[in-house]
């Protein structure tokens, strides 16, 4: 068998060293330097992506809290305000319901009045009329009992 001749041994060994050294050579100066500069190249960006979302976090959390603090304050003003103006609807609901007993105290003396008035007219009409009516029946029974 020609390859396990011991006679070749040395060339083989010499093409087999001269083959991986062009080899290696070739991967270390053209192929390793570009794979390097690839990787490199991909870690600086991702490192800048990495910069830029944590600077968007960091803004966005600035916004949420200075928003949070915005709401916080327009809904104290909003409660500020609906307690202003339920003390002003009080108010002035307490002077119109014043002001209504009044005039319905004032109707309903001046309705008494006129009632008792009528009552009083009605009851003067009914004693001016009562003798006449009197008179009238008393007429009236002594002619039943005439005839």
């Amino acid at each position: 068998m020609p390859q396990l001749d011991t006679s070749t041994f040395a060339s083989q060994i010499f093409w087999v060293i001269v083959g991986f050294s062009l080899f290696y050579f070739f991967i270390s100066k053209f192929f390793c330097p570009r794979v390097e500069e690839i990787f490199f190249d991909r870690n600086f960006h991702i490192d800048e992506f990495l910069k830029e979302a944590k600077k968007k976090k960091d803004d966005s959390e600035r916004i949420e809290s200075e928003a949070i603090i915005e709401l916080d304050s327009a809904k104290a003003d909003l409660l500020e305000e609906e307690v202003l103006l339920m003390s002003a609807f009080q108010k002035r609901s307490a002077k119109e319901k014043t002001i209504l007993c009044a005039r319905f105290e004032e109707e309903t003396r001046e309705e008494t009045q006129a009632l008792a008035q009528a009552a009083e007219d009605a009851f003067d009409r009914i004693q001016e009329e009562v003798p006449s009516l009197v008179d009238n029946a008393t007429t009236k029974i002594s002619m039943r009992g005439k005839m």
